[in-house]
């Protein structure tokens, strides 16, 4: 993941870019480090939806959901697998533009 992003050389100084490219993107997309923090992430399955989806987006973009975000991903709990859901909605906020440009 480094190397895809930029690691730097540490025998020299050098300039870093900030414009992303297609490795990136797809590392990010598909990428082994983002999977293995979604498929492995540990929740704490006896707190409510809303306590669970607040520690998502606090943990990872440091702030609460909008009322509309929470109530797109209570949807998105209430058709199925609850585990898939939030693997769902923490994939989404690791690749989320506000995760991106701010971490």
């Amino acid at each position: 993941m480094l190397a895809s992003f930029g690691r730097s050389n540490r025998d020299i100084n050098c300039e870093r870019h900030s414009q992303p490219d297609m490795a990136q993107t797809m590392h990010l997309i598909a990428g082994s480090t983002v999977d293995k923090r979604v498929s492995g992430a540990k929740l704490d399955w006896s707190r409510t939806d809303n306590e669970l989806i607040d520690r998502l987006y606090l943990g990872t973009l440091t702030r609460k959901p909008s009322e509309t975000e929470r109530s797109a991903v209570l949807a998105r709990i209430a058709q199925g697998d609850r585990r898939t859901a939030y693997q769902d909605l923490l994939w989404a906020l690791l690749n989320s533009k506000g995760f991106l440009y701010e971490h």
